[in-house]
């Protein structure tokens, strides 16, 4: 079951869910400084109600979305490095079989001695 959703931890809290928005709206980095003024906005709320649970838990769900959205980031900036696009393309064709090509010859001949 863990390996089912990757957006949730291990206690089931979706940390979308907490935050009240939608897997969608986060996409990319420049999506994180918005939500992260959210985030302390929520959290300052919750402080001067003295709910710090709920502060700390809107913290670990910042958290993991920061995590998951540099992650995916890193996966495609692998992807791109290898030249791929993440395998919608159609495979690369396999060199022709032959015989080996022969080492490039010495510019000079050995010297006699």
């Amino acid at each position: 079951w863990g390996a089912m959703s990757t957006a949730r931890a291990d206690n089931g809290m979706d940390p979308y869910t907490v935050l009240g928005i939608s897997a969608r709206a986060v996409r990319g980095k420049h999506d994180l400084y918005k939500l992260k003024g959210r985030c302390q906005t929520m959290i300052n709320n919750y402080m001067v109600k003295k709910q710090g649970a709920n502060a700390r838990r809107v913290k670990w769900a910042f958290d993991q979305i920061k995590l998951k959205v540099s992650s995916d980031a890193k996966e495609r900036a692998a992807v791109a490095a290898e030249g791929g696009d993440g395998g919608a393309a159609a495979p690369k064709a396999a060199p022709a079989p032959g015989p080996a090509p022969e080492a490039p010859a010495a510019a000079e001949p050995p010297a006699d001695r």
